[in-house]
Formats: C-alpha cells, structure tokens, sequence
C-alpha cells in the first residue's frame, strides 16, 4: 500500500514516542504540512516470505510499525541474523563508539567489488585508514570556494536546457543526474560531458542497481550468487562498462605531464600520499576511487534533489519562501561564497529532504564479536543493517517524522534529534567527507531551479521511493517547471 499526495498521517503513533513539538513556524500548524510518498507500515511483522518478496521489490512496504520503534529490529531470514538499529545508542554504538567492532560488511564488498574492487568504500582497517588519509585532503572545506564557479557554470547550464525544453512536464530524475554528472567532471577531471556520456553512464549504473535487491535477498537467504548465472554475468559486464569509461579519464590524465595537470580533484588524488607509509595510488587504484567518487558523488546527490524539488512542489509555500530568500541573499550573476552560506532555509529543506528520502539505503556491518545492543545480544555471525529511513521516520526519534517540515531543524527538538539521529551521510569514523560538497552544489541547483521556474506536481503522479543501493523513484520524479518571466529569474 502506499500513500500519496495528501495531508494526513499514514498512521498514529503509540504512546511513549518522543513528544511532539508542538510549536508553529511560519504560523503553519502541523495538519497544513504536506505528506510525502511513502509506504504504509502494515499491522503486524512479516513473514519471511514477504520480506524476500519485498526485497525483490525493493521497497520498505513490508516492515510493520515496530520496525520504526523498536531500537533493534530483527528482520526475518532463514540463516543469517540481521538486526536493525533504529533508536540513537544502538547507532552510536555501531557506528561510533564501538565501531572497530563494526567493520564494513562483506556483503557491500561481494555487491560492490565488481565495480570498485578494495575501494575506499568497502575497505576495513589498516587499508581503509590509509586511503581515508589520503583522500581527505582532496575534499577539505578550503577547496570549495575554489569548486564554487565551476559548479556555478554547471548549474547555469542546466538552467540554459530546461528553458530552451519546449514541454514543461519532465522527469526530473533525468536533468539532476546529468547536472551533478557535470559538476563532477568539471571539478574532478576539469572538462565538460555530453548529455550523452551522463545518460549511457546513468543508464548503466540502474542496471547495475536493478541487481542488487536479488542479491541482497539470496545473502538472506544463505545462497551464493552463483544460483544467478546470467545475472552475474551482467552485471560484470555493467560494471566493466562503467569502469572502462571513466577509466578512460583517468588515463588519459596519467598520460599528461604533471606540470600541465589542472588543479582539480584528479590531479589531488594523483599526488595524494599516504603521511605514514608514503604511499600512492596506482593506477587501478585510481580508478577504484574515481568510480566510488563519481557513483557515490553524482548519484546520491541527484537523489536527494529529485525528492527535494518534488517536496517543493507539493508545498507552495515553502517553495515560495526559499525563492524569496534566494533572491533576497543572492543578487542576479556569480554568486559569492559568503551569501551562499546564507541561505538558511535553503539549506534546511535539503536536510529535510535527506531526512525524509536519504540516499543511502542502508549501511551493513559485520560483528567481529559478541557485544550487546541495548537488551539485544550480537553474535559473530549476525548482519547489522543500518537503514537511515527507519532512522529517520521513527516517531521515537522525531517529532510527526512523515512530515515535511524543514523548520524542524530551528527548534530544540529538532537540533536534539539531529544529533542523535541524522544519519544521511553516515556518522563517526566513516562519515561521508563529501557531504559538504554535496550541500554546496544542491544549494547552487535548488536556488538556480526555483529562482527561474515555478514548479508544481504533475497531476496523476506520485512517486514510489526504491530502496536500490540509493533511494531513487521506481516510476521516476515528474513535475512541471514552468519558466518564469522576471528579472530577477535570470542566474
């Protein structure tokens, strides 16, 4: 079951959640806030064939109630024990305090070395803290300013195609990915691509998405991949395909004589070494690293502004608001890094989009020894999921979490629950060193998008959120952006 387009709660929580912030912001009460697509909890907890059936589906329709309000839920397998934390010690213990505990799990590294093998993202340990080292420097905050007017001329871009489209209604899934795509070229390889390169590198990585829910269900279900030949092979294939194209980049790059290599994010990672062993990537290396940049960098971002601008859409007055404050902080022509970092309320509905639609689907680890989690007893051979949604939409984590509501992060509930149990670009040792990157350009696209059009749902659609390994929509995000006429549109 899913619920759209409407204003009313897909269910009533329990007693004994966190009390509800009861304050009005903007003078909205609480039953004026919109209610995204999500799915319905149903009454009870799933057999463990409706949880491979909606593994295979992809979606999170199948968890009960309880999988938002328990602080360790455990998911129904025939083998392995998975358990879930939701509530903020659990989380901490997992991801924070105890995370040497918690390594990476080696399902991330079965689903994920085809495309980037040992890479920065499934690596544990030594090698991980290695390539942490190296890396961190490429993306330190100093460096965004210098990213600022290469993002800008990306976004402007964008903006140029979506005037000169002749048809208002668009998926707007399309145009995000081929604008956080450029972006990412500019700043990591210094050079512009075709909407053709962005599509066929798009298209082949839903491919290899589409896999996943299989395999993640076979890893339930205790059987190898190889009971999947032909999937298996296609998606060694996708992945080759992805590889070999931005291989190509990276290549060409090592060809070029170090002293005419542009100061750009390839040129940093080419010069990266470690301070401790003095080590530095090889080639192969290299690209591991480019495609998790590329992949986690443009993917994940895109996500998040879909589900932004599909927010915005059905809430009017809160797209009113972040236009008027764009074009009350940020006069028209390039866009200084001072006033970018004004934009409050900008910043606010991205967080909130993060929170209601976080990219990431989940985050496995593997127990290296007994431990307790809360009341809960972990075993060696138990898979930890972390899955920000339930995080996230816990009524005992947030107040009336099914809401949009980007002023919650203004009130005193709304910071305590940020501490506690904000988790869209991970938290502890492992957070995500891109997130700021990330705020950056989707302040540029959301500011750009909403300054130069107005937009508004497209009747008769409602996106239904796919958990793949990023949160997309399975039927696509389509609004109407209708091009605005005053001056004060023009970037």
């Amino acid at each position: 079951m899913w619920h759209g387009i409407c204003n009313q709660p897909a269910f009533v929580a329990p007693d004994g959640v966190a009390p509800m912030d009861t304050s009005m912001t903007q003078n909205r009460p609480h039953s004026d806030l919109f209610r995204p697509a999500a799915p319905v909890p149903p009454p009870s907890r799933p057999r463990f064939s409706q949880v491979i059936r909606g593994m295979l589906r992809a979606d999170f329709s199948h968890f009960s109630i309880k999988a938002y309000e328990k602080a360790v839920y455990p998911i129904p397998t025939l083998g392995r024990r998975v358990l879930m934390p939701v509530r903020p010690k659990p989380l901490r213990t997992v991801l924070a305090e105890q995370h040497p505990n918690y390594p990476k799990s080696q399902v991330m590294q079965r689903l994920l070395a085809p495309l980037i093998n040992d890479g920065m993202f499934v690596a544990n340990g030594d090698i991980w803290a290695r390539k942490r080292r190296m890396l961190e420097p490429t993306l330190e905050l100093s460096r965004l300013k210098v990213f600022l007017p290469l993002m800008q001329g990306a976004v402007d871009d964008m903006i140029a195609r979506l005037r000169a489209r002749p048809d208002t209604a668009m998926d707007v899934d399309i145009e995000t990915m081929r604008v956080t795509a450029d972006i990412l070229c500019r700043t990591m390889f210094s050079e512009r691509v075709t909407a053709e390169f962005v599509d066929e590198l798009a298209e082949a990585f839903r491919r290899y998405q589409a896999s996943t829910p299989e395999f993640m269900a076979l890893e339930v279900m205790g059987l190898p991949f190889w009971v999947l030949p032909h999937r298996v092979l296609k998606t060694r294939r996708t992945s080759r395909q992805i590889r070999e194209m931005l291989a190509r980049l990276v290549r060409q790059r090592l060809a070029t004589p170090e002293e005419e290599r542009p100061d750009d994010l390839l040129s940093s990672m080419i010069a990266a070494h470690d301070t401790v062993t003095g080590h530095r990537f090889s080639e192969a290396e290299l690209i591991d690293e480019v495609v998790i940049f590329f992949i986690a960098g443009h993917e994940t971002s895109a996500s998040a502004l879909s589900w932004a601008l599909y927010l915005l859409a059905n809430d009017q007055a809160a797209q009113t608001r972040l236009r008027d404050e764009v074009e009350t902080t940020l006069p028209p022509g390039p866009i200084a890094f001072s006033n970018l970092r004004k934009l409050r309320f900008t910043r606010d509905v991205f967080r909130e989009s993060l929170r209601l639609y976080p990219p990431v689907t989940c985050y496995l680890r593997d127990p290296q020894d007994q431990a307790d989690l809360g009341r809960t007893r972990v075993r060696a051979r138990d898979l930890i999921a972390v899955v920000p949604w339930f995080v996230h939409r816990s009524p005992k984590n947030w107040s009336h979490p099914n809401l949009f509501d980007p002023d919650r992060f203004q009130t005193e509930g709304g910071r305590e629950s940020t501490r506690k149990s904000y988790i869209p670009f991970n938290t502890g040792p492992r957070a995500c060193s891109g997130a700021a990157f990330a705020t950056q350009e989707a302040l540029l696209i959301l500011s750009a998008v909403i300054r130069n059009f107005q937009v508004d749902p497209v009747a008769g659609h409602t996106p239904q959120p796919a958990a793949w390994m990023t949160q997309r929509s399975r039927n696509g995000v389509w609004l109407n952006l209708v091009p605005r006429t005053s001056a004060s549109a023009q970037t």
